[in-house]
C-alpha cells in the first residue's frame, strides 16, 4: 500500500497502514471454507442505518463488519465469537487515536483521518458561541456533530458519512474538547 501524504505515514507508520486499520482473528475451531476473520470498522452510515434507535442487532452488526452471513456466524465456536465479538466493540467504540496508539495534539487543530484508503488531514476552526447555542438544541447526537463538524471543518456532509466510526469517534472527540475545554488547553 502506498500512502501519499507522507507526514501522516511518518506520523501514524507504515504498520498501522499494512495490518493496523481492520482486525483479523484465526479461528480456533475453522469452519469448513473459513479459518480466519477480517473484521473492518462500520462507517457512520452504516451505523445509522443499523441503529434503530434502540439496541442494536449484535449479530447484523457483526455480519456487516465481518461480511459473514448469519447463519455462518451462529456457527461459530462461542471463544472464537466472543474473540470476534471483542474486536468489533475496539472498532466501534474506541477513536483511531487510541487504535493507532498515537497522542492527539489540540493545538495542532488537526486530525488525521487515518481508517481510509487514502489518509488526509481535517483542520478544524473552534466554534463560536452562537453556533454552540444554536446546535445544542439539536437533541440527535449524530446530527448534531454532523452540522458541528459541517461548520467548522470543510468535510462535507457525505465524507462524513462515509467515514469509519474510528475517524467519526476521534473527530466527536475533537468537537467535545473545543465545546467543554478551556483555551490553554489549545495552547
Amino acid at each position: 500500500m502506498t500512502i501519499k501524504n507522507q507526514d501522516i505515514l511518518k506520523r501514524f507508520g507504515n504498520k498501522h497502514f499494512e495490518s493496523g486499520r481492520v482486525r483479523r482473528h484465526k479461528l480456533n475451531v475453522p469452519l469448513e471454507n473459513i479459518t480466519e476473520v477480517v473484521i473492518r470498522p462500520l462507517t457512520l452510515a452504516e451505523h445509522c442505518e443499523l441503529d434503530d434507535g434502540e439496541n442494536m442487532d449484535e449479530i447484523e452488526i457483526i455480519s456487516v463488519m465481518t461480511s459473514l452471513d448469519e447463519e455462518t456466524l451462529e456457527e461459530l465456536k462461542t471463544p472464537d465469537w466472543n474473540a470476534i465479538v471483542g474486536h468489533v466493540n475496539e472498532l466501534r467504540n474506541s477513536n483511531s487515536y487510541q487504535l493507532a496508539k498515537k497522542r492527539y495534539q489540540p493545538k495542532d487543530h488537526k486530525v488525521a483521518i487515518i481508517f481510509v484508503d487514502e489518509p488526509y488531514w481535517v483542520e478544524f476552526e473552534e466554534p463560536s458561541v452562537g453556533l454552540s447555542r444554536k446546535l445544542s438544541k439539536q437533541k440527535d447526537r449524530m446530527k448534531r456533530l454532523e452540522l458541528y463538524l459541517s461548520n467548522l471543518t470543510d468535510l462535507s456532509p457525505d465524507q462524513i458519512k462515509s467515514m469509519p466510526m474510528p475517524d467519526y469517534n476521534m473527530l466527536d472527540a475533537v468537537v467535545t474538547d473545543f465545546l467543554s475545554q478551556r483555551a490553554d488547553y489549545f495552547q
